[in-house]
């Protein structure tokens, strides 16, 4: 959880005065955190039941495509 949360801030930083390079790798940090849902969706229902889901849930935590993300941060 320490890793994803340190990913976050990573993000965060790497989101200004990097470029596209560091606005690309922003937004895969940012995946991190989904990582953790998908975790507990196991604990809760077990492995496959983690199987079944985690793809709907990256699917529901990154709506916005790439281009989407990137034309946000020209805001």
């Amino acid at each position: 959880m320490a890793a994803a949360l340190q990913d976050w801030m990573d993000a965060t930083r790497l989101e200004k005065g990097h470029g596209h390079h560091g606005k690309h790798l922003a937004f895969v940090l940012r995946d991190q955190l989904t990582s953790i849902v998908i975790h507990c969706a196991g604990i809760i229902g077990g492995f496959d039941y983690m199987q079944g889901v985690s793809k709907d849930i990256r699917l529901h935590f990154h709506e916005d495509s790439l281009s989407d993300y990137m034309r946000e941060l020209e805001v």
